[in-house]
């Protein structure tokens, strides 16, 4: 699993992500959270909780 935050600007608006990867032999999956930069300290719980919910089954 590789965790990955980022930032950009789309529009002149800037982004910030946050993320999980995971491959294996069966796949990729990629889930992603992201807000603008101005609402990112306040959202940034809300974000992680949402991240870690992904559940990985074999």
């Amino acid at each position: 699993m590789l965790y990955l935050e980022m930032s950009g600007t789309i529009q002149g608006i800037k982004i910030k992500y946050l993320g999980y990867y995971y491959s294996d032999q069966k796949g990729t999956v990629q889930l992603l959270a992201y807000t603008s930069a101005m609402l990112y300290k306040e959202a940034r719980a809300e974000m992680e909780t949402f991240l870690n919910g992904l559940v990985l089954i074999n």
